[in-house]
Parts: structure tokens; sequence; C-alpha cells
């Protein structure tokens, strides 16, 4: 499972990514948890993969910076 971003815009294309990526498992997961379980699972070590320095995420959210994990 993937998803193409628009070409051009790669400034925020990580962060727009991990939420695309967030937001997919949790729509999976609430409709169809036990069919979605192998494919989540995926997109969850793949999420952890995108783990920057510090132990924290960029954020998408106004303000921009990245989010610890404390």
């Amino acid at each position: 499972m993937y998803w193409n971003l628009p070409k051009g815009r790669t400034s925020n294309s990580r962060t727009v990514s991990l939420e695309t990526a967030g937001y997919t498992i949790l729509a999976m997961m609430t409709h169809h948890p036990i069919t979605n379980e192998e494919k989540a699972r995926k997109i969850v070590k793949w999420i952890t993969a995108q783990c920057k320095g510090q132990a924290g995420f960029y954020s998408t959210q106004v303000g921009g910076g990245w989010v610890g994990l404390d």
C-alpha cells in the first residue's frame, strides 16, 4: 500500500506522508481491523523508520518543528 504525493511539493512531503500514514492506519483499523492488521503493521513499521534524530517526528501542525516522544 502506498500513495503518491503531487510532484513539485517536496518541502513538506515527509510530514504529509507521515500524517497520511497515521490516518490510513486509523481508517483501516476502524473499519476492518482483522482484515487490515498485517497491512497496518507494515505501515507502523514504516512510520517508526521515519523517526528523526532526538526520538521525534516532524510535525504538520501550525508552527512546524518536530514532535518529541518523551
